[in-house]
């Protein structure tokens, strides 16, 4: 229960965080706000687009409109959107329906993954393996409005009912995770290698499977709305890199993918993004002799999406590798410096994606690209001078 209300006071100060950057720091990009899906969907950006930029302005969307052919949106998968409809009709606000639905999900996920945790190596260590996932860069995603949160929450009770070995209930509960994630298809692989190391070979492993007819549930959402139940896949066309399965069998264009680099992070050509694809490879051994349950999982949810995103924001897709934290953890038990290091300069690169985020801002330093020294010098001036009255209005 300690670490319930832990987590609890976690959640309500990054929801703090969120709002008092918002508030304090004016980098806020109308461009973007303007130029692509935002919310409140063409309007003016108010509070409510600090928490809806990019991803979740089009989950808005779906939970308004709904799918619709030759739609951009529907590349986005419907377990979450459905899910804010049906909260909006209780409490009459698609924004508060998802807020409460992420926050809420993510919370009880994070909450599992310790449980799970705890089980298999006891409290203490569990404690040090959360505290190094929530500091990932990619954990960010886990407390705004993106699909991750309900993945997340569905991934840690799969987690908890596999370490309590409850196999079963678990591959149930998987059966949902292709309709939030599309990698969630992936845990077929995790089920089976669980289901045969418990109780071998059996007419009941055939429940590792259900994955992909939650996938099947997910393209009859799309022939329902659209006509087409592979509108979703096609709808992929629209966005850069062009994800797709096949990328698995090109491996010399995920190569020259991996040496595109042009940023330190961008959703494209991030730096951080390869250097956290170079990190799970390091760790693949060490997560191979934790269990093949988790190396499973890794697999899936951790090397195959870098391929077929062609490492597009990989940052975020990495943080739902959660074994590859806990591993990484133990790697780092023997020296506690080493350790806290580690989770500072995490928490720090978090901290900088926050910011991207919540300022709908596709690189840190974009909005300055092009600009003269003086104009640069202005903005600055300008922007200083509103920090610091916001400050003054705070201790007045």
């Amino acid at each position: 229960m300690r670490c319930f209300l832990a987590l609890c006071v976690y959640k309500l100060f990054y929801i703090g965080l969120i709002w008092v950057a918002s508030w304090l720091l004016p980098f806020y990009s109308e461009s973007m706000h303007f130029g692509v899906k935002s919310w409140s969907m063409g309007g003016e950006p108010n509070w409510q687009s600090r928490f809806a930029t990019y991803d979740a302005a089009h989950y808005l969307y779906l939970a308004v409109h709904g799918y619709k052919k030759d739609d951009p949106s529907c590349a986005f998968y419907s377990l979450y959107p459905g899910l804010i409809y049906c909260g909006s009709l209780l409490i009459g606000s698609p924004f508060w329906a998802a807020f409460l639905i992420a926050q809420l999900s993510s919370l009880l996920g994070i909450w599992f993954v310790w449980l799970a945790l705890a089980e298999i190596q006891g409290g203490k260590e569990a404690n040090r393996c959360v505290i190094m996932w929530l500091a990932t860069p990619g954990a960010l995603f886990l407390n705004v409005l993106y699909s991750e949160t309900v993945f997340i929450g569905l991934l840690g009770g799969v987690y908890f009912l596999a370490a309590k070995q409850r196999w079963g209930l678990a591959a149930v509960l998987s059966f949902f995770l292709p309709l939030a994630r599309p990698v969630g298809l992936f845990m077929i692989l995790p089920l089976m290698v669980f289901a045969f190391q418990t109780q071998g070979f059996r007419w009941r492993s055939l429940l590792c499977f259900l994955p992909a007819a939650g996938f099947a549930a997910h393209l009859g959402v799309f022939w329902f709305f659209t006509g087409n139940p592979w509108e979703g896949v096609e709808a992929q066309k629209f966005y850069s890199n062009h994800p797709s399965i096949d990328h698995l069998w090109k491996p010399g264009e995920v190569v020259e993918a991996f040496l595109q680099v042009r940023d330190f992070h961008d959703p494209q050509n991030s730096a951080m993004d390869r250097v956290l694809f170079l990190l799970v490879l390091l760790l693949l051994p060490a997560i191979f002799r934790r269990g093949s349950f988790e190396f499973a999982w890794v697999i899936g949810l951790g090397i195959v999406p870098a391929i077929t995103n062609f490492f597009l924001s990989y940052t975020r897709f990495v943080a739902m590798a959660v074994p590859v934290f806990v591993v990484l953890s133990r790697e780092l038990g023997n020296g506690e410096i080493r350790y806290w290091l580690t989770v500072a300069a995490f928490g720090v690169f978090q901290l900088i994606l926050l910011f991207r985020h919540i300022n709908f801002l596709p690189r840190l330093f974009r909005r300055f690209a092009g600009v003269e020294n003086g104009e640069r010098i202005g903005y600055w001036g300008l922007t200083s001078a509103r920090f610091c009255s916001k400050i003054l209005v705070l201790i007045s």
